[in-house]
């Protein structure tokens, strides 16, 4: 029970910042444009926040491994802003998708992430690419979105 509370309280608790921030800031405007700098960052700090945790548990011992452990986890966690920040700027300016919308979001996100922590918590080669997976979604979609742009 311990484990599962413990995968699954971080992204919960980055995924609350951000609609939290949201509600505050954004609901208002008419324009949602703000929410995805926004999202992405609450996540980077988040991320900044969970792998200074992670030094002052475990140590500094391998710098590879906690270098490449710094880009997949601000990888996954701007995955997951960009997933909540940019879907509830599109969400929330059509009125019937608000709740179901920001709750497959949030569902979303939380589910990503705590795929994203299980392949961590098992070790081994999973657990090297649970760090390169988040950072080759978000090559790849930087690639889609400037494929886009080409297209107009």
């Amino acid at each position: 029970m311990r484990f599962l509370l413990k995968i699954l309280f971080a992204p919960i608790l980055a995924a609350l910042a951000v609609v939290t921030w949201f509600f505050v800031f954004v609901v208002g405007l008419s324009s949602g444009i703000l929410c995805i700098p926004a999202a992405i960052t609450v996540a980077l700090s988040f991320a900044t926040f969970e792998n200074v945790c992670y030094l002052i548990q475990n140590g500094a011992d391998r710098f590879s491994f906690i270098f490449f452990r710094g880009f997949g986890t601000g990888a996954m966690h701007v995955l997951c802003g960009l997933i909540v920040g940019g879907g509830l700027t599109y969400t929330w300016r059509r009125t019937w998708l608000k709740v179901a919308g920001t709750c497959g979001l949030l569902g979303a996100a939380i589910t990503l992430h705590a795929i994203y922590n299980l392949l961590i918590a098992y070790g081994g080669a999973a657990q090297y690419i649970a760090y390169a997976l988040p950072v080759l979604l978000v090559a790849a979609g930087r690639l889609s979105a400037f494929r886009l742009s080409q297209r107009k």
